[in-house]
């Protein structure tokens, strides 16, 4: 397997010692390909396949009810049509637009908008369990770095503006075939600190881009999460871990009536952060202090297709 399995349960139910042992595999996965497949890790598969299913019913209704949800900016909660985001973009890849609607999900913790559809307050469930996991992995990543105090991962991350993307990748039937160069998500790095995407097995996969240059498929092991480092974790680690390269294939004409529904929590550090090579990590490469907030959005904007 070119993207490495990594076992959550002993983090979860064992002690210093297999902690230290699953803080190194996540080390050597996010070093070598910046991916891992984690299993173990305790989100509800009952609330997924829900969160799932009702994502659907969604995504079946004509454009112009979903219209009543559209969001005004990448970025924002509701519904985002077709043609708005090309990921190739960031890049500078003149790539057509991502063949792919997406309902994005915010951590609201009161009540949502009188006549949005039950898929907000799953998502947001979904979205708050993952972020329990999220703050685990930052406590990973911490004692892999040799902080002092894993905790200082953990701290500008706590109530930071993580998001649930739910992406779903159209049929070719119901597309058409693909333009040249066009793909269900263009090749990206991820903007974040960590994405942890719950997936499909399909033809029209997830790929990921190696040291050497090769593309490889990501595995799907069921439950299971791919869990990413995104830029601002390689830049805290002075590039010791890789934001690397990932895309999604198009639909493929072997499997014309394949339709995809991804689960991609995206999680984040608090606006106000500053980001730079935490104390004590060993450069790799030279990384100028960002503001997590600023990155993120000049990131969005740039992903924006433009009419």
């Amino acid at each position: 397997m070119e993207i490495p399995l990594v076992d959550f349960n002993p983090w979860n139910f064992g002690d210093a010692s297999d902690r230290r042992r699953v803080a190194a595999d996540l080390d050597d996965a996010f070093a070598s390909v910046g991916f891992a497949v984690l299993t173990g890790h305790g989100l509800d598969q009952d609330l997924v396949h829900a969160v799932r299913s009702t994502a659907l019913e969604f995504f079946a209704l004509d454009d112009s009810v979903k219209r009543r949800w559209q969001v005004g900016h990448l970025g924002a909660e509701g519904w985002v049509p077709m043609g708005v985001e090309a990921n190739g973009y960031i890049f500078g890849e003149d790539t057509p637009p991502d063949l792919k609607e997406t309902f994005a999900v915010g951590r609201g913790t009161g009540e949502h908008p009188d006549g949005w559809p039950a898929l907000v307050a799953l998502g947001r469930r979904h979205l708050e369990a993952a972020t329990v996991v999220y703050e685990s992995l930052l406590e990973a990543c911490g004692i892999a770095l040799g902080l002092s105090d894993p905790g200082i991962l953990v701290e500008p991350c706590r109530d930071a503006p993580n998001s649930l993307s739910i992406n779903w990748y159209p049929a070719v039937d119901r597309v058409g075939p693909p333009l040249p160069g066009q793909y269900r998500i263009g090749p990206h790095t991820d903007f974040g600190t960590l994405t942890l995407l719950d997936r499909e097995p399909g033809l029209g996969c997830l790929q990921v881009q190696l040291e050497d240059g090769r593309w490889v498929d990501a595995p799907h092991v069921e439950g299971a999460l791919i869990v990413n480092a995104a830029d601002l974790l390689a830049m805290w680690s002075a590039g010791r871990w890789r934001s690397a390269r990932h895309r999604v294939l198009p639909p493929s004409q072997d499997a014309r009536a394949e339709e995809l529904v991804s689960l991609v929590c995206f999680c984040e550090a608090r606006p106000e952060t500053m980001i730079a090579p935490l104390p004590g990590t060993d450069p790799a490469a030279a990384f100028e202090p960002v503001n997590a907030g600023e990155w993120l959005q000049a990131k969005m904007q740039q992903i924006t297709v433009t009419t």
